[in-house]
């Protein structure tokens, strides 16, 4: 199987995508796809084997809970988020139970895991090339687990 527009399409019959327990015959266009229903992959640990780092909650200097890198820790609730699969999904903390939203003023672009939704946006993601990224292109930094200075670089995947 492969990921295609939120849709797991099989790679033997790839007129058919599965739907629940099974094959479905795929009907309509890219128009039609809900990408807010596509596949969620659960209760996920989201670890750099390049840096030994895994994406956790942690407080940034403004008292707000945001993305981070901390060792690995398989019992860490903190460590766990739903993720999708495919298309634009949202990064949702199983600790708070928020997804990632962002800021932005003039002059500063924060992430935050917050529920005020005057002040903060949604922050949709997707994997390109195996970075996770958001929709404009901005990855997560292997190193850092936080969100890179600059925007994707096909490069950067062969060190």
């Amino acid at each position: 199987f492969f990921t295609s527009h939120a849709r797991f399409i099989s790679f033997s019959f790839p007129d058919y995508h599965i739907v629940e327990k099974k094959l479905e015959k795929i009907a309509g266009g890219l128009r039609d796809i809900d990408v807010l229903k596509s596949w969620t992959l659960k209760d996920c640990n989201l670890h750099s084997a390049r840096s030994g780092l895994s994406l956790d909650v942690v407080v940034d200097q403004y008292n707000k809970n945001t993305i981070g890198g901390t060792a690995f820790n398989a019992s860490s609730t903190s460590q766990r988020f739903d993720v999708g699969i495919s298309g634009a999904w949202q990064l949702k903390s199983n600790l708070l139970g928020l997804p990632l939203k962002r800021w932005k003023n003039k002059k500063h672009l924060r992430y935050a895991f917050e529920s005020n939704t005057k002040k903060y946006l949604i922050t949709y993601f997707r994997w390109n090339a195996r970075q996770m990224m958001t929709w404009r292109g901005q990855p997560i930094d292997h190193s850092t687990m936080k969100f890179a200075d600059s925007y994707f670089d096909v490069l950067e995947m062969v060190k």
